[in-house]
């Protein structure tokens, strides 16, 4: 059942296009709901830091893109894997070596060499995976300056849907915490999946 709710969502809100770079950051339409560390934690099947050691686009059956990235696993909070385990993970939407792409409205594309702490589905047809809430699934880990860690995440174009009103807000802007109280919300929202044995 999960699948084909992913599967739907992707059949809703992929654009298939041909753009240069500079024009992407245009392509806005996603809309999700908005999720809490808690929210995302419980829709997720993954949840891992790691560091992004390669991105390659490839066109699969029916012309649709997919990226498939190579992840150096810190750690993993919840799902298979343990740190320093090197995997691969197949998320939709792309851009191919010839220009053509892929866009996946409201979910941002991983960068080489970031270091990021991502909140991924259970794996689809393919072997795919969605980050949870769209791009509330991906945060950059950041070291600043004065060595203090942040983690930092943009809107991706996405609208959230309040719960609690209804009302759709813009996502866009940059949401930025604190490393470690980030990290302490997330092990806690683990700790109370584990004690309710959802894995």
């Amino acid at each position: 059942m999960r699948n084909r709710i992913v599967l739907a969502a992707i059949a809703v809100t992929l654009a298939v296009v041909a753009l240069p770079k500079e024009l992407e950051p245009e392509v806005r339409a996603g809309t999700a709901l908005r999720m809490g560390v808690p929210d995302l934690v419980a829709g997720s099947e993954l949840v891992v830091e790691a560091r992004v050691l390669e991105a390659r686009a490839e066109e699969v059956a029916g012309g649709l893109i997919e990226t498939v990235y190579t992840l150096a696993t810190d750690r993993v909070f919840w799902g298979p894997g343990y740190a320093g385990e090197v995997r691969e993970v197949r998320i939709p939407g792309g851009v191919l070596p010839d220009g053509r792409g892929m866009l996946l409205s409201g979910v941002s594309r991983l960068e080489v060499g970031e270091d990021a702490l991502l909140f991924l589905s259970d794996e689809g047809p393919r072997s795919l995976r969605m980050p949870v809430g769209l791009a509330q699934g991906r945060y950059r880990v950041e070291t600043r300056l004065d060595g203090s860690r942040v983690v930092t995440r943009s809107g991706g174009g996405l609208g959230l849907v309040n719960a609690a009103t209804g009302e759709l807000e813009d996502a866009d802007g940059l949401y930025v915490r604190d490393y470690a109280d980030f990290v302490a919300e997330v092990e806690a929202a683990v700790a109370v999946r584990e004690a309710g044995g959802d894995q």
